[in-house]
């Protein structure tokens, strides 16, 4: 059985109460470590590599704000703090302190908090783990997306060079994905179909009695070369080699279609 690590607690504390939370927080999770009278607290917690910061306050002062900024100019993320107050209640001091990492509670006369204060730090450090953990998922989701804009503005650049009309075609409802024609598509505002922008037809080409790309891929599964004959807007025939290659998922089901176009008539 894996052996649990001990996490240490820094505790900034009277001197006469030390023993009380010494005998309170010795865990098999939890090493307190206390804070010699004039020692700097960053320093200390830094140098014992402490996890968490245990403080008893005195009414609200500058100096809370001044161990803070010391910690976020010295520590790139804020670990846990707890604050224990006898002095003022625990919503005046939220309504000063607004980090998400500070936690205040309320001590009473008859010291019950101590009992709890184990788990208090524990669910602290619990929590700070967790953050820690979303933000490291964070920073590489970022790192991926950073990656992939990258890929895709190279991407984007070779197919703008590519000297035939190219489309990327979803093979549900014949919308276009993608291509190097961005001049046919009104940025995609309003979908935009393989039939408009290769052949200007109003309708899917195999209900104008063309043959279909995709559905010739359907029925072959493999790579196609056919052939359009089709007027322009202003009535001029043209003949179009139209190549399709399929596209498939994990499952081995059609999902887009490439299409590179040749008009022949130009030839």
């Amino acid at each position: 059985m894996q052996k649990k690590v001990a996490h240490k607690v820094l505790l900034a504390v009277p001197e006469k109460e030390q023993e009380l939370y010494k005998t309170s927080l010795q865990t098999d999770e939890l090493v307190p470590v206390f804070l010699p009278t004039g020692e700097d607290v960053v320093t200390h917690f830094i140098h014992n590599d402490c996890r968490v910061l245990l403080m008893d306050i005195d009414p609200i002062s500058l100096q809370l704000f001044d161990l803070l900024l010391a910690f976020l100019d010295r520590i790139e993320v804020l670990p846990p703090i707890i604050f224990l107050t006898s002095d003022l209640a625990r919503e005046d001091i939220y309504g000063v302190l607004k980090f998400d990492e500070v936690e205040v509670f309320l001590k009473d006369n008859g010291n019950n908090y101590l009992k709890i204060l184990p788990h208090l730090v524990g669910k602290a450090f619990r929590r700070y783990i967790f953050q820690m953990e979303i933000e490291r998922k964070d920073f590489e989701l970022q790192k991926q997306s950073d990656v992939l804009l990258k890929e895709n503005a190279v991407l984007y650049t070779a197919i703008g060079a590519l000297e035939f009309p190219f489309f990327v075609i979803n093979v549900e409802d014949y919308s276009v994905d993608m291509t190097n024609r961005h001049e046919l598509t009104d940025n995609f505002t309003v979908p935009s179909h393989c039939y408009q922008l290769i052949n200007d037809l109003s309708i899917p080409c195999g209900s104008s009695g063309l043959a279909c790309t995709i559905e010739t891929i359907r029925k072959t599964g493999k790579e196609v070369i056919i052939e359009h004959s089709v007027n322009d807007s202003a009535g001029n025939p043209h003949v179009l080699e139209i190549r399709g290659i399929p596209i498939f998922d994990s499952n081995n089901q059609l999902v887009q279609v490439i299409e590179f176009i040749k008009d022949k008539s130009e030839s």
